[in-house]
């Protein structure tokens, strides 16, 4: 099997669980669910965190919005950097 085949595949069974997701919302008459456990992540988006948290918003329509943190390497970034003694 080739790579594109697993893709597509993938991308087939995260379609369909959206779809079964987006008709359950559809029946409660939500807007959107926000997901944060882990689990949940990986069902629904094929992404699984492992070093910073991350959540999804699923809309009820329209595209889903993955959000995951900046990664070890990246705490320092948006802090202000303290002077150098000499």
């Amino acid at each position: 099997m080739t790579t594109a085949a697993v893709v597509s595949r993938a991308k087939a069974y995260l379609k369909v669980r959206h779809k079964t997701v987006r008709d359950a919302m559809k029946e409660l008459n939500l807007d959107g669910i926000l997901l944060t456990y882990p689990p949940d992540l990986a069902y629904l988006t094929n992404f699984t965190p492992k070093l910073e948290p991350a959540l999804a918003l699923i809309p009820r329509a329209g595209e889903p919005r993955l959000l995951v943190g900046g990664g070890v390497g990246h705490r320092h970034h948006g802090r202000r950097r303290q002077p150098q003694c000499p």
